[in-house]
């Protein structure tokens, strides 16, 4: 326990070799856990784990940290669930689709619907044509072509799957503001 407050003190004071030395003890440990829980790639969980290390710098500099009864490890984990939390819950808003994106996606499907009226073809293919090259070739390869998001990841280029979920869903975003002032212009 006196090893973890001189630790600290350290840190306290700005010893750049206690704060390389609280990075490399802790960090196996992290990046093990981290993989456990998550998907994602060790670059990635590197990155947030120096966030991680980083708002416990900033917090034992402000002092909000007088002492840690359980040791650095926990303290650490805590602020990377709370971190690893926050980025799932911002993907999901930004993946999940709400009610209108299901009606939405359902006209979109329109490869021969007799149902849908001509008007909403014509108004669908302006909008399309009104897309970036990238969102247009994305929303035809995955909803016309059955595409998955790892071949349109490796297709366009993209760092990870999870860029080109966000990619694809900020596109049929813009598709449907598009759509929206394309009818109200035409109304």
């Amino acid at each position: 326990m006196s090893e973890q407050i001189n630790l600290l003190e350290k840190l306290r004071l700005g010893d750049e070799g206690a704060l390389r030395q609280a990075y490399l003890e802790h960090r196996s440990a992290f990046l093990r856990w981290a993989t456990a829980i998550t998907n994602a790639q060790e670059q990635d969980l590197l990155d947030f784990y120096q966030e991680t290390l980083i708002i416990f710098y900033q917090n034992l500099s402000m002092g909000k940290i007088q002492h840690l009864d359980r040791g650095v490890a926990p303290y650490l984990f805590g602020i990377g669930k709370k971190l690893l939390l926050n980025r799932w819950l911002r993907v999901t808003r930004e993946i999940s689709l709400d009610p209108t994106d299901v009606l939405f996606l359902q006209q979109i499907d329109i490869p021969s619907n007799d149902t849908i009226d001509e008007e909403w073809k014509i108004t669908f293919k302006k909008a399309m044509a009104l897309l970036n090259e990238n969102c247009r070739r994305i929303l035809e390869w995955f909803y016309y072509h059955d595409c998955s998001i790892e071949v349109i990841c490796e297709r366009m280029g993209y760092s990870s799957e999870e860029v080109t979920r966000v990619t694809k869903m900020r596109c049929l975003k813009k598709l449907r503001e598009i759509i929206s002032s394309v009818h109200i212009a035409g109304a």
